[in-house]
């Protein structure tokens, strides 16, 4: 059975230099893109890619919202409904994703993305296996030259087995897109969807106004807000309802134009429970003049890596689900944002040193989003 097409390196580098801004910084010579420090922590989260500890290990940065306390520095407020196997974490005690650039300031620097085959470290025959302490010979020689790089500055997206980028690569791209759309992008799904996107016209607008934001964001981003620039280019979106969007990713241009029997993004949207507004599906080499699905949009690119992105209408939930659901990710943002301020400026805010987590957990989720940004500007200085 046919695969249908899928990315293989030298189209995603060009891909990727074309369409963002982020990857604009490419240097021919070692043939690797240079980003921000905080762009290589936010590439880590979502997709695959990696960095290098030593010839034996590789980390990477991730969060797991669908499982409860899954991380020890976490307590999460479970909001359970009458369907017991649905429930969803608020996460209110994490580290903020601040917390890594202030302790590892190195996390700070300037980081050089390696697009690399996975097939030229793959040894064995008959029982293949991924050879890493290769791979760190090669990178090390790669950068031997050049005094200003080290195995510490690198970040490694590797291809699948067959050369060609998987199902993380086009995660990314679709939060990305989604991002310059507007949208608050995160791993906090709804469903078991592969991601998700969330649009809160005030909530949007008023990060926007007061110059925390200029468009949308990935929601790592509202936990480490910087100081505004007077010169900020407000763009404030279109969209002026809510919306809460699912994002399933796919490999291969057969499987991101599939019909809705086969679509797996169409069971998010059906699933009154999500509460989902609308689906969107990713993946490579798909024309909207070549997709008929008549409910899940598409972002993908054409052969002359032109952005192909094609909106669908909104899917009509139960208005209750719906309040409840944007209910949650307001929360959701909120908590983000406060992860700005210490706990002692929470307590600032809600007018009380709780003695207890009941008594904190609702004050902190009645607090009012403007109180938060006020409080974070003043703290900024803005």
């Amino acid at each position: 059975m046919a695969q249908g097409r899928s990315m293989d390196i030298e189209t995603a580098k060009k891909f990727l230099r074309r369409n963002f801004e982020i990857f604009k910084n490419y240097n021919k010579e070692l043939r690797v893109f240079k980003i921000t420090g905080k762009e290589a922590f936010l590439l880590s989260m979502y997709s695959e890619a990696f960095f290098i500890l030593d010839e034996t290990y590789h980390f990477k940065f991730s969060r797991n919202f669908n499982s409860v306390s899954a991380d020890l520095e976490t307590v999460d407020v479970i909001k359970q409904e009458w369907d017991n196997d649905f429930c969803v974490p608020i996460p209110i005690f994490s580290a903020p994703a601040s917390y890594y650039f202030q302790k590892f300031i190195d996390l700070n620097n300037e980081k050089y993305l390696f697009l690399i085959d996975k097939r030229e470290f793959i040894k064995g025959k008959k029982n293949p296996w991924f050879d890493f302490k290769e791979l760190v010979g090669y990178l090390k020689n790669r950068i031997s030259d050049n005094k200003t790089i080290g195995l510490k500055d690198c970040i490694i997206w590797l291809t699948s087995s067959n050369g060609t980028f998987g199902e993380d690569f086009w995660e990314y791209v679709g939060g990305l897109v989604l991002k310059e759309k507007g949208y608050i992008v995160t791993g906090y799904k709804l469903s078991t969807n592969d991601l998700a996107a969330y649009y809160i016209p005030d909530y949007i607008n008023k990060l926007v106004k007061r110059g925390f934001l200029s468009k949308g964001a990935f929601i790592e981003e509202l936990e480490m807000l910087e100081q505004k620039s007077n010169n900020i280019k407000l763009d404030l979106p279109e969209i002026k309802d809510f919306e809460l969007v699912a994002i399933e990713a796919e490999s291969s241009d057969i499987n991101t134009k599939k019909d809705d029997t086969g679509h797996h993004a169409i069971k998010y949207l059906s699933d009154y429970r999500a509460g989902y507004t609308h689906a969107f599906t990713v993946g490579p080499f798909v024309k909207a003049s070549n997709y008929q699905n008549p409910k899940i949009g598409l972002i993908s690119f054409d052969e002359t890596k032109n952005f192909e992105l094609v909106f669908r209408p909104g899917n009509g939930n139960e208005d209750k689900v719906r309040e409840e659901r944007v209910e949650l990710i307001k929360n959701l943002i909120k908590c983000s944002l406060l992860k700005n301020l210490t706990f002692e400026e929470r307590c600032e805010l809600i007018g009380i040193q709780p003695t207890n987590l009941r008594d904190y957990f609702k004050k902190i989720l009645n607090l009012d989003i403007d109180i938060i940004l006020d409080k974070i500007g003043e703290k900024l200085n803005v």
